[in-house]
């Protein structure tokens, strides 16, 4: 059993600081991370969520920005390593999907989270010309 949770201050929260950093890869780069945690911390248009267990033990996080009435776009995922391949990571989108209603969900990604996008039915697209020099894609799921 678990329930969800809305994180309203990141900077405050150590826990999904650490989760979070499995997410972020900024190598070398503290300043980079903490400011892409005071982003999501501020403002009306991103919103975090967390996964609990009923022990309250934190199990993944999703990082949401509403970039209209129909479009949300997942900026962060991330799941503890030990509750991986367990469902969780398509638990938060669908809960992202049940309480906000979008037509239209993107996210942005590498090689390693491409699976797990393609299981949950988005579409890809390269992204050479916005990133030459890594691979990236640009996932969209279409719904309704």
């Amino acid at each position: 059993m678990y329930k969800f949770e809305e994180i309203t201050n990141l900077v405050t929260n150590d826990s999904a600081q650490v989760l979070l950093s499995n997410c972020f890869v900024y190598p070398n780069q503290p300043q980079r991370f903490a400011e892409k945690i005071n982003q999501y911390s501020q403002g009306s248009k991103y919103k975090t969520y967390s996964i609990i267990s009923r022990s309250k033990e934190l199990l993944g996080i999703i990082i949401i920005e509403q970039k209209d009435a129909q479009t949300i776009i997942i900026q962060g995922i991330a799941c503890e390593l030990t509750f991986r391949n367990q469902g969780i990571g398509r638990k938060m989108v669908n809960y992202i999907i049940d309480i906000c209603q979008p037509t239209t969900i993107l996210a942005e990604t590498d090689d390693d989270a491409i699976d797990f996008y393609k299981k949950l039915g988005f579409n890809m697209e390269m992204q050479k010309e916005k990133y030459p020099e890594n691979t990236r894609y640009l996932c969209k799921l279409t719904l309704h």
